[in-house]
């Protein structure tokens, strides 16, 4: 009903520190969105947060300046990766408006890992489908890969934030891969083909551990060249 509190299924990271934070997450629970508060970038590295997901990233503007070059460099990542907002030393009149609207764009993107990946050089044979049923599926290659996503030589014409059904070769469980078209590589360069990007949004437990081990022991034949 109308009465009934607003709550979002989303889960945010803040990194700042205690103090400052606070008045932020008395509006976090009172929207009822999860949230979990690190005043170290390098615990985002520490279990559980390097293997949950999330939908965006606040961070502290002070806690940001007085960051390390490999904190910064860590900072800019996490922008690419997720939505990003800056919480004011100065804090503005509008900036409860400004973080209503931040809420908005989160809650309707798809919450990422913000593990750090390894993404490997593998060929594998695939088919991919715009179809949830896996109808008419296309045949398509893998340039890289990692647990997050891969890079497909053969691109649908499809758009950017368009969802995808894949198949990989590789994998003993055939469950197509629900995925999401995340960029377009349309023209061949010498470092990367015409294709796309994509991320997984779904997958089996045992699709995870396949990928996992066909990344390592690409990681190591690597090592070896």
């Amino acid at each position: 009903g109308r009465g009934a509190r607003e709550r979002y299924d989303m889960r945010l990271l803040l990194l700042a520190n205690k103090t400052k934070a606070a008045p932020f997450l008395s509006i976090l629970r009172r929207k009822r969105i999860y949230y979990d508060l690190l005043h170290r970038v390098a615990f985002i590295d520490h279990l559980p947060f390097s293997r949950r997901v999330y939908n965006g990233v606040l961070l502290d503007e002070a806690f940001i300046e007085l960051s390390s070059p490999d904190d910064t460099a860590k900072f800019e990542l996490l922008k690419k990766v997720l939505p990003c907002h800056t919480i004011l030393s100065d804090p503005s009149p509008y900036r409860n408006l400004d973080l209503i609207s931040f809420f908005e764009i989160c809650r309707h993107f798809p919450p990422r890992s913000i593990r750090q990946q390894n993404r490997v050089d593998l060929r594998l044979p695939a088919q991919i489908s715009t179809d949830a049923e896996f109808i008419d599926p296309q045949n398509a290659n893998t340039y890289n890969i990692s647990q997050n996503g891969c890079f497909l030589t053969n691109p649908l014409r499809q758009e950017i934030g368009d969802r995808i059904w894949l198949n990989l070769d590789a994998l003993e469980d055939s469950s197509p891969l629900l995925s999401e078209i995340r960029w377009f590589s349309k023209e061949v360069r010498t470092d990367l083909p015409a294709g796309m990007g994509i991320q997984f949004l779904e997958a089996s437990s045992s699709q995870v551990e396949q990928l996992e081990w066909l990344i390592q022991g690409a990681s190591s034949l690597c090592e070896l060249a």
